[in-house]
């Protein structure tokens, strides 16, 4: 704990050299010349026959499954309980009387009839709305807010916007999804693209450590499969229109005379770049984003620091790991 401190204040007092700063800039400022291939035009598309998603979907039924609950609710005015239009003192006092039936156990038929409140019902609602016809005058935060609730005939207050209700599920059944139904259909054929392309991509990326890939194998590459060959001048002055900031940021960090694969994180977005040129431009201390890159440098200098440390914490103290406790943990999300 002493060493933690320590390493907090040293860390926190750091003075960061201009070249760190500089370092940090050129991670994210760049004039870059490059070659390019759209992987997504030929070589991740991949055609998903429909014998195999009927194989899946047969697999793997009780997945396919969605909820569905009926709700009693109805909304606590301040007229209904007061006769008066306003929030008052009288009116939160007769809230908290309301809410004290129901942790009392009170069901909510019992309540309404006390307090004359109206009751409203959705039956057959659905995490994702059809159509918004079933909301009436319900928000659809306030919606999806009830859908949360799981326990039936156990009546809910709830605070929204300001306005209160009072909320019971009556209900819950679960429906089989049909193959028929697009959206199951979709999801499946989503999934196989996308372990496809995780695969194609992983034999691209080891193909090219394996083989020294160079930019005469890229450009074979791309005669063989019949892909375009593109290039591109990144200026740093300008705005990119071609390459979004995840993927930029990936195009940016490749060394000179090297080839690599650039995707985003949900793989809609598939590159083989090579690096052919990069200059930098130089950052002065007068720059209005100067201090910006020089707390990046330091809070990237300061995470090193408890790096190691926390390295040598690791290789001085064997952990061991309790499953069922991590298991309980991601399962209460």
């Amino acid at each position: 704990e002493k060493k933690r401190q320590f390493l907090n204040f040293f860390s926190s007092g750091l003075t960061i050299p201009h070249t760190f700063v500089q370092s940090e800039f050129n991670k994210e400022n760049q004039n870059k010349e490059i070659k390019f291939i759209d992987l997504n035009e030929k070589v991740l598309k991949k055609d998903v026959s429909k014998t195999s998603i009927e194989n899946f979907y047969q697999e793997n039924k009780n997945i396919f499954t969605e909820k569905v609950k009926n709700f009693v609710f109805t909304e606590i005015k301040p007229e209904t309980l007061t006769g008066q239009n306003e929030y008052n003192e009288l009116y939160f006092k007769a809230l908290d009387k309301i809410e004290n039936e129901i942790l009392d156990g009170r069901n909510l038929n019992d309540i309404a009839q006390d307090y004359k409140l109206k009751l409203n019902k959705i039956e057959n609602a659905k995490k994702l709305l059809d159509d918004d016809k079933k909301l009436g005058e319900l928000d659809k935060e306030l919606y999806q807010k009830i859908f949360q609730i799981n326990e039936v005939n156990k009546p809910e207050l709830i605070s929204f916007k300001n306005r209160y209700y009072v909320i019971a599920v009556s209900s819950i059944k679960s429906n089989q999804l049909s193959m028929s139904d697009p959206k199951v259909y979709n999801t499946i054929k989503r999934q196989f693209e996308f372990k496809n392309k995780i695969e194609q991509l992983q034999k691209l990326s080891k193909k090219i450590e394996s083989t020294k890939f160079v930019e005469n194998d890229m450009i074979e590459y791309a005669k063989t499969n019949q892909l375009n060959l593109k290039s591109l001048k990144i200026m740093n002055d300008k705005k990119n229109l071609f390459f979004k900031d995840d993927v930029l940021k990936k195009i940016f960090s490749i060394k000179d005379g090297r080839i690599e694969v650039v995707s985003n994180r949900t793989l809609t977005k598939n590159y083989l770049v090579f690096s052919k040129k990069t200059s930098y431009n130089k950052i002065s201390k007068s720059s209005p984003d100067y201090e910006k890159y020089k707390q990046k440098a330091k809070s990237n200098f300061a995470r090193e620091i408890f790096r190691v440390y926390d390295s040598s914490l690791n290789s001085k103290y064997k952990v061991k790991f309790n499953k069922k406790t991590i298991d309980r943990l991601k399962n209460s999300f």
